[in-house]
């Protein structure tokens, strides 16, 4: 979920991100840059379930402007792994 807040001061943004990372559906919070200030990663076990979220979490947090949602439709590639090189070994 991609949201633009309305508010950018210190105090704005320390309160959007204290609302939303308390909210168990969200997995991850990260504050970006370009024309979203924020994406979260989130997980619902149905379209109902998101539609709750939407309706009676997320439009309710004060300072959102814009939200704007993607949904995954497969799974190509995942990984958690980062490969470390040695730079003597190249």
């Amino acid at each position: 979920i991609h949201i633009s807040i309305k508010e950018h001061s210190k105090d704005g943004l320390e309160k959007f991100v204290e609302r939303i990372t308390a909210m168990n559906e969200v997995l991850e919070c990260h504050h970006i840059s370009g024309v979203f200030d924020f994406v979260l990663k989130t997980i619902f076990d149905d379209m109902e379930a998101y539609n709750e979220f939407i309706l009676n979490k997320l439009s309710v947090v004060p300072n959102i402007g814009r939200v704007e949602t993607r949904f995954s439709l497969s799974v190509r590639k995942y990984s958690t792994v980062i490969p470390v090189t040695n730079k003597r070994n190249r």
